[in-house]
């Protein structure tokens, strides 16, 4: 195993979408594509398309590796989205919310 990803159902009936938990490759096998596949895998569960066509991930502020990841895949930073993380004595202190661009927004790139 190099990594894994948890995915979770928003709950919002008016909303529907998921939430990508968390996605995480070892650091030695960093920069070899194996996010990029673990990030696309969820298509092939068999969930309604509509679940990920509003697909959102919190990001820690200062990973600029991920957060230049989350972009490249489509993903657009909200701005105004921001959480304090969980871990107070975490230096990362920050989460901000990229949401996954509607297939129709990204056919014409």
């Amino acid at each position: 195993m190099v990594g894994f990803w948890a995915l979770a159902r928003l709950r919002l009936r008016s909303n529907p979408g998921c939430r990508l938990n968390c996605i995480y490759v070892l650091p030695e096998y960093g920069r070899h594509g194996y996010a990029k596949q673990l990030y696309r895998s969820h298509r092939n569960l068999g969930f309604a398309k509509a679940w990920f066509e509003n697909l959102v991930l919190w990001v820690l502020e200062k990973i600029p590796r991920a957060r230049g990841f989350l972009k490249r895949l489509d993903n657009r930073l909200e701005s105004g989205k921001q959480k304090r993380n969980a871990f107070p004595r975490s230096y990362y202190r920050i989460e901000v919310r990229y949401r996954k661009l509607p297939d129709w927004e990204t056919a014409w790139r």
